[in-house]
């Protein structure tokens, strides 16, 4: 039997990561594959991550749901590009000059 829930949740995970997905194709078309540093990898993460405690610290009935949703897919998206940051920045050390 098919544990209707789990389903559920399966589907919502996988939406969420399409989304970060969506989110970091857009930053990069914006802004390029990479952060310049990690400063200012740290810098956007840390703005998005403002942006989520604005919401969070407001009384519970006045959050916003989907905007607090959506910071929270930026932060995802923000460290994801850091960490392809890393990776290339280390790719790019290890060619032949």
């Amino acid at each position: 039997m098919i544990d209707r829930a789990k389903l559920i949740e399966t589907e919502l995970m996988q939406r969420t990561l399409i989304d970060v997905g969506a989110e970091i194709s857009l930053a990069i078309k914006k802004h390029g594959p990479t952060f310049a540093s990690m400063h200012e990898a740290y810098a956007v993460i840390l703005e998005e991550l403002e942006e989520f405690k604005t919401e969070v610290f407001k009384k519970s009935h006045d959050r916003d749901r989907t905007n607090m949703e959506d910071e929270l897919i930026q932060v995802a998206a923000s460290a994801i590009k850091g960490v392809i940051t890393l990776k290339i920045d280390s790719a790019r050390k290890k060619e032949p000059a």
